[in-house]
């Protein structure tokens, strides 16, 4: 089976382990990077089919970011969902506004992070 390539882009090191985990038991790959310049070394190294970014960044924020992980790739149509502990109403249509194809709310859970997944990326090929 052709497991699916995420990319975790968190500046939390605890967030990053955490979905790292959470998603290699569900049968993705998984890579990971702090923040804009590690992002972008990974890309370097490997397209992803799907992208969780977080909106708080050390290096910048998310949503400034979003257009540069899809030029970088190559793809503009690069699946990312967002990722923050911001609960203000406007943050998802900021999300949205930005290009992004998902926007969840910290903390979420592993079917709420699957479901969203699962909802932008083709089915794993046996």
């Amino acid at each position: 089976m052709r497991s699916r390539a995420v990319l975790v882009v968190d500046d939390e090191p605890t967030m990053r382990f955490c979905l790292e985990r959470l998603l290699r038991a569900e049968g993705y790959q998984v890579m990971t990077a702090a923040g804009r310049n590690d992002a972008l070394a990974r890309l370097a190294e490997r397209s992803p089919d799907a992208v969780l970014l977080d909106v708080v960044l050390e290096d910048g924020d998310g949503y400034g970011f979003l257009g540069t992980l899809r030029e970088r790739c190559g793809r503009p149509e690069l699946p990312v969902v967002m990722m923050s502990a911001r609960t203000r109403p406007d943050e998802r249509q900021r999300g949205e506004a930005v290009g992004a194809d998902g926007y969840l709310r910290k903390p979420f859970d592993i079917a709420t992070l699957k479901r969203a997944l699962d909802g932008l990326l083709p089915v794993a090929e046996a």
